[in-house]
């Protein structure tokens, strides 16, 4: 079992990006991004297949139905 936090983002602009690329990366013990949110559904593609992410979103509306 896995004590790690799972996060989602929502946001992928200037600063999701770098909490993503930066901040949580150099935890990775910590952390795992289990889900990617953003209106550019390019970018947040990227992101989930960079990281692994398991659900991979372009409106946070289609997880919340």
């Amino acid at each position: 079992m896995s004590n790690k936090i799972k996060l989602g983002i929502v946001g992928l602009g200037r600063i999701g990006m770098h909490m993503a690329n930066l901040e949580i990366a150099q935890f990775p013990e910590l952390y795992e991004i289990v889900a990617v949110c953003d209106l550019i559904e390019d970018r947040a593609k990227q992101l989930g297949e960079k990281t692994g992410a398991k659900i991979v979103l372009k409106a946070i509306e289609e997880k919340c139905k």
